[in-house]
């Protein structure tokens, strides 16, 4: 069993400088809320900090493109592309089930090598890294929650409420091919007091939860299993218990029951106040205000912004996005 540790409890006596994060995926937010905490950690945490998100995100003006250039990590979702159509002549059908199976393992290969290749990258630089990932692929929205319903009876699994199967092969992956020069992986559960916002318009129209709680277990890495079966197996039994742990906390709020001897109730909290709100929001609001300022009040500036933004964008599409450069040419320079 790991060792746990609540929010907000500091942090720096027992984070390493490099280690995986992977927590679960309640609301599409789940990552923002999350870069508060890593914000009140220690203080490389944040500026170390590279997410694991899904591969459309990287197209996205702006933001993606900061995230490409940040070193986030970016993954297809490979079942998706595993379908194969109903045909009406079985050796159609056949045709198109090997052409379908060959092309899965096709892309298989091609998201084991690009991990290959960003795992490459972090092992060159020498350099702290905090690695977030979300081992359930989505988030636990109604559509999704039924299909992970539908997955599970399929497969004769237990049905979860509170989180979904994991997706263990960009998990495993990680962990094997950085294993040798990480020595903690860190387990994240996030609970919510009240309103669970499902997308970012909360920000805007309200809706937010009054308090989140997130419950830490650290792992050594010479504690997890060597085969790729049993860290699968093991990944599957943190999501199990992280069901239970959901079960139990939700389930004690319902009826108004106290934290303190749970394990929600072990750890220290922090709110901010509200002059850090304020000063956080000027901040940011400042920022925008010049930025439209100077592209309305100068042309010139106008024009470099959009010759950034075309120029970003085409060598983006080119060659697969500024990450796979940069984890392109870290590759060469390893290789020479």
């Amino acid at each position: 069993m790991g060792r746990q540790r609540n929010l907000l409890e500091p942090l720096q006596p027992w984070l390493q400088t490099r280690m995986i994060f992977y927590a679960t995926h309640s609301t599409r937010m789940d990552w923002m809320f999350l870069w508060l905490y890593f914000g009140g950690c220690k203080g490389w945490l944040l500026g170390s900090l590279r997410i694991v998100l899904k591969w459309g995100l990287k197209k996205v003006p702006g933001f993606g493109w900061g995230c490409q250039m940040f070193g986030f990590l970016f993954l297809r979702r490979v079942w998706a592309k595993d379908q194969v159509c109903t045909l009406a002549a079985p050796a159609c059908a056949t045709h198109h089930l090997v052409l379908s199976v060959a092309h899965l393992a096709r892309c298989v290969f091609a998201i084991q090598e690009h991990i290959g290749h960003y795992i490459a990258t972090l092992e060159q630089q020498r350099s702290p890294y905090a690695l977030l990932l979300f081992p359930e692929g989505t988030d636990l929205s109604d559509e999704n929650k039924q299909r992970g319903h539908v997955f599970a009876e399929s497969r004769g699994l237990q049905l979860y409420n509170y989180v979904l199967h994991p997706r263990v092969a960009g998990f495993c992956s990680l962990v094997e091919g950085l294993r040798p020069s990480m020595r903690q992986l860190v387990d994240l559960t996030m609970a919510y007091d009240g309103p669970i916002p499902s997308t970012e318009k909360a920000f805007v129209s309200g809706g937010m939860p009054t308090t989140i709680h997130v419950l830490v277990r650290v792992y050594d890495t010479a504690s997890l299993p060597k085969e790729r079966s049993g860290l699968d197996a093991w990944c599957r039994a943190r999501f199990a218990e992280k069901e239970a742990l959901l079960q139990q906390f939700y389930a004690s709020r319902q009826r108004g029951e106290s934290l303190d001897q749970t394990p929600w109730g072990t750890g220290k909290s922090h709110s901010p106040s509200w002059a850090e709100m304020a000063l956080a929001t000027l901040f940011w609001a400042a920022i925008a205000v010049w930025c439209v300022h100077t592209a309305w009040s100068w042309p010139r500036v106008c024009l470099t912004y959009i010759a950034v933004a075309i120029t970003t964008h085409v060598a983006g599409t080119m060659s697969g996005g500024w990450d796979v450069l940069e984890t392109r040419r870290a590759v060469a320079r390893a290789s020479t």
